[in-house]
């Protein structure tokens, strides 16, 4: 049908939308890594510190190409939706005769159709590139963080609890947040991806540091609040950073180094697991046009085979389809306004088992 499901397309673009925040979740949290200079340099770092900058120029590499990858959507979009603005106009096709038709859908519809179709699987395969470059990294550092804790010994369990609770922190952190809908997107509640930095160990370099991450940031969506709001009074986030330092006690330098890089590793895992299962948002879109062309199509075949343009239901009720996508372009529209939200930042510190607003002065 030429009249499409207003709700499943908005549902489908808010996937795609969200496939996209998750990749910028990824790529912010792959820059907010730094590897602090530290005296004692253990074997295990340089790699993982090679491994990390890899990260950061795929990162860079998205944060270049978001734009061209993204527009094209939104565009295909907004072009089809002006193009079925005007072949419905009843002042134009009011006595189109049966080869009027077959030219206007076959000259003018059916190819924006397949234009919007064809930049949805153009950015689907960008997409799909940006993502592996982040993914194919990931097991080689894992691999390379291994190696460290061969040299624990003793530390090792402890080093490995650490670790543990460190990643559940993050998890925890990123749990909090809430899930993108369509509805939140159409009825503007206020959709902002907040930035959460956990800060792990006291920033310091050189002849005073002792470990060489000291913690990351994760963005997390949020709607009709502030992330503040949410985690300022979480319990469990306190007790979790009360846990953290018990552990850390325990441990000497070396071994808080290994856990805490480990512990980064975890947590962008998991912010990597949010992007993969999304992947499926740009190919849902694919269907859409796919869907669309098809019936398009098959208009044009009802018409050459001799049926009356009066009798073809998809003509006539072009004027609802047209105020489908009408309301489809209004929520494009809407999609545009809410990637631009920023929420306030949020500071995780686990040394002072704090969470306060970023830009709050000490």
């Amino acid at each position: 049908m030429l009249n499409p499901s207003i709700q499943d397309t908005r549902d489908k673009l808010t996937a795609a939308y969200g496939g996209v925040l998750a990749v910028d979740a990824f790529a912010r949290s792959v820059q907010s890594v730094q590897i602090v200079p530290i005296e004692n340099i253990p074997s295990w770092l340089p790699p993982v510190e090679n491994e990390f900058d890899q990260l950061t120029k795929a990162a860079d590499a998205w944060q270049l190409d978001r734009a061209d990858i993204w527009a094209p959507v939104i565009t295909g979009f907004e072009k089809f939706a002006a193009t079925f603005a005007a072949v419905a106009a009843p002042q134009q096709s009011a006595n189109y005769t049966p080869a009027d038709w077959i030219s206007v859908l076959s000259e003018t519809l059916l190819p924006a159709a397949a234009e919007a179709k064809a930049a949805v699987q153009a950015s689907d395969v960008a997409l799909g590139d940006r993502q592996s470059a982040f993914s194919n990294v990931l097991p080689s550092m894992d691999a390379s963080i291994a190696a460290g804790w061969a040299a624990l010994g003793s530390e090792e369990a402890a080093a490995q609890l650490l670790s543990q609770q460190l990643g559940s922190l993050g998890q925890q952190v990123i749990a909090l947040g809430d899930t993108l809908t369509s509805d939140a997107i159409a009825t503007d509640k206020g959709i902002a991806q907040s930035a959460v930095s956990m800060l792990y160990a006291a920033g310091s370099a050189g002849l005073e540091a002792s470990v060489p991450i000291l913690g990351l940031t994760v963005a997390v969506i949020t709607i009709g609040k502030s992330f503040y709001d949410m985690v300022s009074d979480d319990t469990k986030l306190a007790q979790t950073m009360q846990q953290i330092q018990a552990t850390q006690k325990q441990l000497s330098d070396e071994a808080l180094a290994i856990a805490m890089t480990k512990s980064v590793l975890q947590t962008l895992y998991a912010v990597e697991e949010q992007y993969l299962a999304l992947r499926d948002g740009l190919p849902g879109l694919v269907d859409t046009w796919t869907l669309q062309q098809q019936s398009i199509s098959s208009v044009i075949d009802a018409l050459r085979a001799g049926a009356d343009p009066k009798l073809v239901f998809d003509l006539v009720t072009l004027p609802q389809a047209a105020t489908s996508w009408q309301d489809i372009d209004t929520f494009v529209d809407q999609v545009k306004a809410a990637d631009i939200s920023a929420g306030e930042p949020v500071t995780v510190d686990v040394q002072a088992g704090t969470v306060r607003p970023t830009l709050q002065t000490r």
